[in-house]
């Protein structure tokens, strides 16, 4: 297999094993480091769960430590994949490499996190990796794992270019200005005009960073920014509606489900799942729940924003409180109660190349608000 094979493998696993306990993603691990990293458990280079004696009777027990001629290369922590990252997380993870003089560490819960760690300084950096297929940053971390190329010089490496890329692009765009456009475009006409007729050009201009180019309200026409391509418009989507939704998870808003589908991205909410609390079974969509709200089936520059019921595998008391939000919401659909999906409540908006998020987030709002209302009518 290919490292990209491996990735999308691991990829594919974690969406299967999304809701399983942490014992069954241990042995998961443990599995993938024996056939897919190349370590061999019988020699002793997958230890797991070792019990490590600290003093006065205390001791500590690490998930996983890949190990090489009794030498111990990085230590491994793992979590549900439904929890989302907290600093309660890192600071365990901290404290076994601490404890072991360990510089390279990997965190797996909802993302993967990967760190490198100098004990004597105490410094600790991360960067943090998305379950997506084809992830190039998967891909990497495959790489760098494998028993024959590992080397925590390469995974330090691999952090820091990816952290001097991201803040490259921060001060990017932090640089990025009005007035640094306009000097640029001053610079670019020098060449074919004096210096009063760029002025007076400019003069009738308005430069917006935003993307936007407008006119004074005297002028009879308007430069509206025109539309993405489509293929265009999907990747500009899911790009914009993952990092939305990871914001509202980050302020306890929604539970994102960030192994979603690009055509279906999904969350759920605390108080949805409190009357529909998700399932051991399969279900509807093969994760144990029984709805969802997502973002998707782009068509041009329009999505979908949708609230949608799963009909599978659903006991009794479940099926009864799905009967009064149809009701509620869709009375002449009450009586057809057998279904696999059920769409309750959609929207559907339109973007273009420049408001994509602030579009997801009112999209995102205006289903968390009906939510609100829907459970009003349910007491």
């Amino acid at each position: 297999m290919t490292s990209t094979d491996i990735w999308n493998y691991l990829v594919s696993q974690y969406k299967k094993d999304y809701n399983s306990q942490e014992s069954v993603i241990q042995q998961k691990w443990e599995q993938y480091f024996s056939e897919l990293f190349g370590y061999r458990s019988l020699f002793g280079e997958i230890d797991a769960c070792p019990t490590v004696h600290i003093g006065s009777g205390k001791k500590a027990i690490p998930d996983i430590i890949i190990k090489n001629d009794r030498r111990n290369l990085f230590d491994v922590e793992l979590k549900q994949y439904n929890l989302a990252f907290n600093i309660e997380m890192e600071n365990q993870l901290k404290s076994y490499m601490d404890l072991l003089h360990i510089s390279v560490g990997v965190l797996v819960c909802q993302k993967i996190y990967l760190y490198s760690y100098d004990y004597q300084k105490s410094e600790l950096k991360k960067i943090e990796i998305e379950f997506c297929e084809n992830n190039s940053d998967g891909i990497a971390f495959v790489e760098l794992l494998q028993k024959e190329r590992f080397s925590a010089e390469k995974a330090e490496e691999l952090i820091n270019s990816k952290n001097v890329f991201s803040d490259n692009v921060k001060k990017i765009k932090s640089a990025i200005s009005e007035h640094l456009l306009k000097n640029l475009l001053e610079d670019h006409f020098k060449k074919d005009y004096n210096n009063s007729e760029i002025q007076a050009a400019m003069n009738d201009i308005t430069l917006s960073v935003g993307g936007k180019i407008t006119t004074p309200p005297t002028f009879k026409h308007e430069i509206v920014t025109p539309a993405v391509n489509v293929h265009g418009a999907k990747e500009l989507f899911v790009r914009s509606v993952r990092k939305v939704l990871q914001e509202f998870d980050e302020q306890n808003k929604i539970k994102y489900d960030s192994a979603s589908p690009n055509s279906y991205i999904r969350f759920q909410t605390k108080e949805m799942s409190e009357i529909l609390p998700n399932m051991s079974k399969s279900g509807s969509w093969g994760i144990g729940a029984k709805y969802l709200f997502w973002l998707g089936e782009v068509k041009e520059n329009r999505f979908k924003a949708c609230f949608e019921l799963g009909g599978w595998d659903i006991d009794g008391d479940t099926r009864a409180v799905m009967d009064r939000i149809i009701k509620v919401e869709k009375p002449q659909k009450s009586n057809s109660l057998e279904f696999r999906y059920k769409r309750i409540f959609t929207r559907s908006y339109e973007f273009n190349g420049v408001n994509v998020e602030e579009v997801v987030r009112t999209a995102i709002e205006t289903l968390l608000s009906w939510q609100k209302q829907l459970l009003r009518k349910l007491k």
